[in-house]
């Protein structure tokens, strides 16, 4: 497997940038492509941080993915049931506000690894999650896709701070 990565900083290799551990990591692989980032990770739990799997389903739309991330957030132990409730106003395309909510309790650092980020079909889901990054500091999200997916493009435009890495076999 090589990997190799680029942002706008000066080029590095890429289990150091890895290791930076930016807001958001995109990861383009190919199959067989994840060994080595599953490494990674288990690295990153074993110093501390809690590591959640979410696999992106085409045709969710905001409000039924951040549903899915919180009923995952919660059966992981991470975030209580009901603090998502409390801060969510219950209007279409609110649901990642009490996400963000009960993210704002988490002090340990959480990397949520979405699976398949360019099933994600809705510009408004990767939007939504570049937000929540701005709001809270603990979380890392690393978006694994096959093709480009449209976080790519919302962090971009709202300037998280990304780093992209190409793994292959």
């Amino acid at each position: 497997m090589t990997m190799t990565s680029g942002i706008t900083d000066p080029p590095r290799a890429a289990p150091t940038r890895l290791d930076e551990l930016a807001p958001l990591t995109l990861i383009e692989r190919t199959d067989g492509g994840i060994p080595k980032i599953a490494e990674w990770l288990r690295r990153q739990q074993e110093t501390g941080a809690a590591i959640l799997w979410l696999d992106a389903e085409g045709g969710d739309d905001a409000d039924a993915f951040f549903q899915r991330l919180e009923s995952s957030l919660v059966q992981a132990g991470i975030v209580s049931a009901g603090l998502t409730a409390a801060a969510s106003p219950g209007l279409p395309g609110t649901a990642w506000l009490g996400v963000a909510a009960a993210l704002e309790r988490v002090a340990e650092r959480l990397i949520v690894v979405i699976e398949n980020a360019d099933r994600l079909d809705s510009f408004g889901v990767a939007r939504q999650l570049c937000a929540l990054l701005d709001t809270t500091s603990a979380l890392h999200i690393v978006a694994c896709a096959r093709n480009p997916s449209p976080l790519s493009a919302a962090a971009s435009r709202y300037r998280v701070r990304t780093v992209t890495v190409t793994a292959t076999v």
